[in-house]
């Protein structure tokens, strides 16, 4: 527990209670002293991060997200940028192409308001279990206006819930639903949000 006004961090440990049913043990910061609290157990969302923010994975301005980059496992990278004007085009390619401003919006909003459906663990101590060693989809969204250099959402196996996925840089693991991951998958971007122009 940090508290910015005192500028000073506090940590209580929760030992384990071997089964016991008078309640939980805890200890404060480096203290030696035990303490017994007359709860059964912690409850679920006390030691889930997501739980404080309503499971928003981050807060964004759709507004001011300036790209947004799609790599697979073994692809290139596929991307829209935005131009002066507001609208978003493919990025790196011969002009031939534009982007179907619903589905863009559509994913765009989906970024802006991304929300996990729960959470999974903190600091894990290998990736690999969630397929985030070598993720899936790696969604890159670059920002202006703001002194932040974006976001990278790392989006690992599935699992019958959704997909685990991660922020690259932070230590949460959490799970995206199936339809939220879908819409801003490599074949949306490529296949549909990304198309030919009509020539003739």
């Amino acid at each position: 527990f940090g508290s910015s006004t005192l500028g000073q961090t506090n940590t209580i440990h929760v030992l384990p209670n071997h089964g016991r049913k008078d309640g939980i043990r805890i200890r404060r910061d480096d203290e030696e002293t035990i303490y017994q609290l007359n709860l059964q157990a912690v409850q679920d969302h006390a030691t889930d991060p997501l739980h404080f923010k309503n499971k928003r994975v981050w807060k964004l301005d759709a507004d001011e997200i300036q790209k947004v980059a799609v790599k697979g496992r073994e692809s290139l990278q596929h991307a829209v940028e935005r131009q002066a004007d507001g609208t978003f085009v493919p990025s790196g390619t011969n002009g031939m192409l534009y982007v179907d401003s619903s589905i863009l919006e559509s994913l765009l909003k989906n970024l802006e308001q991304l929300s996990a459906s729960s959470y999974v663990t903190y600091d894990p101590r290998e990736l690999s279990g969630y397929g985030l060693d070598q993720p899936l989809l790696a969604v890159h969204v670059s920002l202006s206006g703001t002194n932040q250099l974006g976001r990278v959402l790392l989006v690992g196996e599935e699992t019958d819930q959704g997909y685990y996925a991660m922020v690259q840089g932070r230590d949460v693991v959490f799970v995206l639903e199936k339809r939220i991951v879908d819409s801003f998958s490599k074949r949306v971007l490529i296949e549909q949000a990304i198309l030919p122009l009509d020539t003739e």
